[in-house]
């Protein structure tokens, strides 16, 4: 009864949020009374003339004469800010094409002229806002038929390439000839492909049947990266020129898209996730905590992400710009690729989201920064609980929910004052067309360590507590109420989410500042019981003996690979699906995922000729298409690249 009830009030919450706010939505008749919001010109067919001049900017609109009743609607329109802003018009226009008899020399005074003789047989003053730019056809031959404009980095991008698939050649050569010597050097049969291939599918790397626990982990890290591939995919559709921006107006005013809006929030439960996998391990192991130890766990973090991390932003900051081209190519690649130049040496010490925090260079790095940040707040955290001999009693139970709602409340209290807004608030078309930048809220509080610290001290919180059950017997899986109620934050979780347009009635700086504080740690404390419940949904004595043997730190019997299967076949509709053996192998690549899908999307997304065409067919085909292409390239990533560093990493330290 407990989970109907729940359900139920994930149906009514969700229904409710739907008739939370006023709608200022277009009809169709008015629309059609709209002048277009972006029109694009056929570039090649432009850059191919001799005198062609193509340029790409945005112009403000004013009314020629008053009363103007159509300027007045668009006014009104837009301030609605899940509308785009109609009083504002992007451009790409052939000047020499559509005004070939202006007199003006200056390129940028031709634009703005030929777009405002548009403007004004349509009772319309435009006025340049900005320009992206202007090239001519003398410009665009240079760079189609002269050589590359390469400079020391990207030859430098080149060596790094070649030293990697030279020493994966070599390692792979000398593991082969080897086979399985005892004796064989550790340092490089760290680089062998063969070997590698392990880290991959291998389902207990080291033959530890205790990762079997990380089954769930890695399908909720799957399962949220795809999320997140769609997410970017959405933002970067808002971000260029749109044949039918109505779709999008339209698509934002409906309640269920709250869920890809709040999307940032939801990113805590990977701020969640890295935390529990870290204190898990830290509480498994049988090294004494000591400044030596964190500074070798620190550093197998910075091994583990740096290489894929900075390899990614060297080809974006390099190669990625030369690869195609397009009307809307320096807008989008070439403008994003000069801010990674820029921040290289920020992204290369995780201190990125601090440095020009309102320019992003792939926008998912601000994650791998905080991360890093958060990372070893929490080390410092565990290794001075289990120094000071709490290990995992209830003091550090208590301690670390202190912390939990402590930074909750710190939270709240920088929202108040500083009176940023939900992330569905500016979550708004206009601000995800500029990806954010200069929205103070996005920079100064959702990319910053202290927006995501609740969820990093629920992970070590849970961590904790899972060990501190088990060590004094705890068999959940004898307390089926208290799964049921774990496995029921499937409906839960996303009516939360879906609850927060019921806020956008809400004027109040202090609930919004509450609502700010306690949005995602409420988020996370869902996830991290529906991660409890997959793995403890079984009724069976002895798997919960077998659990409890695992985090004992115990051996189990030699077949214990089977016994794990049978165990996985023996629980509920969530086992069945969290624990497939095959979310591991995908997991193996979520870092490379995670940093190559924005490359990937952008290669042909950015190079149209044409306003792109939005719907949901649309954008599921380009989540489709970008999330196979991106793990088919995640794969020579980790294998080549992140899985080396880590067992070079191994081989130095042991």
């Amino acid at each position: 009864m407990a989970t109907w009830r729940l359900v139920t009030l994930a149906v009514v919450c969700g229904v409710a949020a739907a008739g939370g706010h006023v709608d200022r939505l277009a009809t169709d008749e008015q629309y059609a009374q709209f002048p277009t919001l972006f029109q694009l010109d056929d570039y090649h067919k432009c850059l191919g003339r001799p005198e062609g001049l193509y340029c790409v900017g945005t112009f403000n609109i004013r009314p020629l004469r008053r009363p103007d009743p159509l300027f007045d609607m668009l006014k009104d329109f837009s301030k609605d800010t899940r509308n785009f802003n109609r009083t504002r018009l992007h451009r790409g226009y052939c000047v020499n094409t559509r005004c070939g008899a202006l007199p003006e020399t200056n390129t940028t005074l031709r634009f703005e002229r030929c777009v405002a003789q548009w403007g004004r047989k349509r009772g319309m003053q435009l006025s340049l806002q900005q320009l992206q730019y202007c090239r001519t056809h003398v410009q665009e031959k240079a760079a189609r038929s002269g050589p590359l404009p390469l400079e020391t980095s990207h030859r430098v991008f080149l060596a790094v390439i070649a030293a990697i698939v030279f020493m994966n050649f070599i390692g792979t050569v000398y593991d082969m000839s080897t086979k399985d010597d005892d004796k064989k050097s550790k340092l490089l049969s760290s680089w062998s492909i063969r070997s590698n291939w392990q880290y991959i599918v291998g389902p207990y790397p080291d033959g530890d049947p205790r990762l079997a626990v990380l089954l769930p982990v890695q399908a909720f890290r799957t399962i949220m990266l795809l999320l997140v591939i769609m997410l970017h995919v959405c933002m970067i559709h808002v971000a260029l020129y749109i044949q039918n921006p109505e779709f999008i107006e339209r698509t934002y005013h409906k309640t269920e898209v709250t869920i890809l809006r709040n999307g940032s929030s939801s990113v805590q439960m990977f701020f969640l996730l890295s935390s529990f996998l870290m204190a898990q391990g830290i509480l498994h192991s049988k090294e004494e905590p000591s400044l030596r130890l964190f500074f070798k766990l620190l550093l197998k973090r910075i091994v583990r992400i740096s290489p894929v991390y900075l390899l990614v932003i060297g080809f974006a900051s390099t190669w990625w710009p030369l690869m195609r081209g397009g009307p809307l190519w320096p807008v989008v690649v070439e403008a994003e690729s000069a801010v990674c130049r820029r921040k290289f040496w920020a992204h290369a010490f995780f201190y990125n989201n601090f440095f020009d925090d309102s320019k992003y260079c792939q926008t998912q790095t601000w994650f791998l920064a905080v991360d890093m940040q958060l990372h070893a707040l929490g080390l410092a955290v565990v290794m001075c609980t289990r120094g000071a001999g709490w290990g995992a009693r209830r003091g550090v139970l208590w301690l670390l929910g202190t912390m939990f709602l402590a930074s909750c409340l710190l939270n709240t209290w920088m929202a108040y004052v500083s009176e940023w807004q939900p992330l569905m608030f500016v979550s708004v078309p206009e601000n995800v067309r500029t990806m954010f930048s200069g929205e103070p809220t996005f920079s100064e509080y959702y990319t910053k360590p202290w927006g995501s610290l609740p969820a990093s001290l629920l992970g070590l919180l849970v961590a904790h507590l899972h060990h501190h059950l088990y060590q004094r017997g705890f068999k959940p899986e004898e307390h089926k109420g208290l799964i049921v109620a774990c496995q029921s934050m499937v409906p839960v979780i996303p009516a939360w989410v879906l609850c927060g347009n019921l806020v956008r009635s809400v004027r109040s700086r202090g609930f919004i500042a509450l609502y700010m504080g306690l949005e995602a740690p409420v988020l996370c404390v869902m996830a991290a019981l529906l991660l409890f419940g997959a793995y403890n949904g079984s009724t069976k004595t002895d798997i919960g003996n077998h659990n409890h043997a695992l985090a004992q730190g115990k051996k189990t019997t030699p077949d214990s690979k089977d016994k794990t299967a049978q165990r996985i076949a023996t629980k509920g509709y969530l086992q069945h699906v969290f624990c497939w053996r095959g979310w591991f192998a995908l997991g193996r690549l979520s870092l490379s995922a995670l940093m190559l899908h924005w490359c990937v999307y952008t290669l042909f997304a950015a190079s149209v000729n044409t306003p792109v065409t939005s719907s949901v067919l649309h954008i599921a085909r380009d989540t489709l298409a970008t999330a196979w292409l991106t793990y088919g390239a995640a794969l020579p990533l980790t294998l080549l690249v992140e899985a080396p560093a880590l067992r070079l990493y191994s081989a130095l330290v042991h």
